[in-house]
């Protein structure tokens, strides 16, 4: 096919080719010509026909709580192929919405790709929610899938772990205990504890967990490195997620330097005493 367009100052043009022909290659050329004849022909590029809107909808969607504020939404594979993606499939849009409002005062969450699952988060303790999921391409939206009701689950645990201590503290051994806390009628019943720690000065997202399981001790074995600081912090977690973390910070170091600046300040706090004990004796 040959189209002809006179205006000079046209650099681009678009070319409808029928509704049954999209996302197919085609070979293109373009040239310049004039009354005389036809300019130079270049060699022909291949381009591609524009994607159409997705008619499949997610298939066997499943949610489940993950937290108290999130939700994990699943479906069954979407074949990739043309008839079903409309070309190219860009992903899924997740709707949520509260029970008992209205869809259109919901939100939507996009995950990218052909996947089967995506995440909501930023969601309320115990409550209900309506979920759908669609598929979505650069052309728009396919129709959504069936709705799905679903619970977030009650808070984690909203205290936090108190006195916590380490007393013990030898060559790769580190032994922690704490005060631990009970949850109350608004929180997931408690299913453990864990220690967190990491390296002073790192990100806290580097950090290694200790389950403590339901105790409110722990001796860990791990190859800390010596004459190093590490910041620790206790949290009690249920289904509900991780709760509330001590505080203050507790830091700690392995090795000879801690002790030696531990012996350096107590030595300075006993001369200190015993200065002040004797100068008020003799008086």
């Amino acid at each position: 096919m040959n189209f002809v367009y006179r205006d000079q100052w046209v650099t681009r043009c678009t070319v409808t080719i029928g509704l049954t022909k999209y996302y197919l290659p085609y070979y293109v050329r373009v040239w310049i010509r004039n009354e005389i004849g036809d300019g130079p022909i270049p060699e022909p590029v291949v381009g591609m026909s524009a994607v159409r809107v997705p008619t499949q909808t997610p298939q066997q969607i499943l949610v489940q709580p993950l937290n108290a504020t999130a939700l994990t939404v699943y479906w069954d594979p979407i074949p990739n192929s043309k008839t079903v993606t409309g070309g190219e499939l860009s992903g899924f849009h997740i709707q949520y919405w509260k029970d008992g409002t209205k869809q259109e005062y919901g939100h939507r969450n996009t995950v990218l790709g052909n996947v089967t699952e995506g995440t909501i988060i930023g969601l309320e303790p115990a409550t209900d929610y309506l979920v759908t999921a669609q598929l979505f391409n650069s052309a728009g939206d396919a129709p959504p899938g069936r709705i799905i009701p679903q619970t977030t689950w009650y808070n984690a645990p909203l205290n936090m772990p108190e006195y916590v201590t380490i007393n013990r503290t030898t060559d790769g051994t580190l032994g922690v205990n704490f005060r631990g806390v009970v949850t109350g009628p608004n929180e997931e019943p408690l299913d453990g504890y864990k220690v967190r720690i990491w390296r002073q000065g790192e990100d806290v997202r580097n950090a290694m967990d200790f389950d403590c399981g339901r105790r409110t001790w722990i001796f860990i074995d791990y190859n800390f490195e010596k004459n190093s600081f590490y910041n620790l912090r206790v949290f009690g977690y249920s289904r509900g997620g991780v709760g509330k973390m001590s505080s203050p910070l507790v830091k700690f170091s392995i090795g000879k330097n801690f002790y030696n600046k531990l012996f350096v300040k107590l030595l300075f706090v006993y001369i200190l005493v015993y200065a002040v004990l004797n100068k008020a004796l003799v008086n």
